[in-house]
């Protein structure tokens, strides 16, 4: 009796568990928002795709992408072509014909981050305090900042 009671809750576990891991991709009601942009670079006829989104279970999960070319969610091979930011939102300006400057907060910064997507060179600046994220938000425009934010 207790070898049954133990395959029915391993079992029973085991598809929970499968259940909530199918949804911590993927939104209860339809697909993850995200917020896509293109930055192009008109003088050396390049862009960067970027993407932003919030997504999991209680929506605990922030990211904003930066890559060489339209990034597919589920297709490993982009991953290391890509810089990822762990935040909602981040601020950019283009800085020469194939430079861009980012703005992040610094808790979003990946250890050792890439310095360039494709052929564009990506100088991260840190964005340190509460204060400092606060008044980018408020004056990205001032800054002659544009932004890309999760919906």
């Amino acid at each position: 009796m207790r070898a049954i009671l133990l395959v029915i809750g391993l079992v029973a576990g085991i598809s929970i568990g499968a259940f909530a891991m199918h949804f911590l991709y993927s939104p209860l009601f339809g697909e993850t928002p995200m917020n896509f942009q293109t930055i192009y670079f008109p003088k050396a006829n390049l862009k960067i795709y970027t993407v932003a989104r919030i997504w999991g279970i209680t929506g605990n999960h922030e990211e904003v992408r930066f890559c060489p070319e339209p990034y597919e969610f589920g297709k490993r091979d982009q991953i290391d072509q890509c810089i990822v930011f762990d935040t909602a939102r981040i601020f950019y300006k283009k800085d020469g014909a194939t430079s861009l400057l980012v703005y992040a907060p610094s808790s979003s910064i990946e250890p050792n981050v890439k310095d360039s997507v494709g052929q564009i060179k990506i100088s991260v600046k840190e964005l340190k305090t509460y204060d400092d994220v606060k008044d980018f938000e408020q004056n990205f425009e001032n800054y002659g900042l544009m932004t890309i934010a999760a919906p």
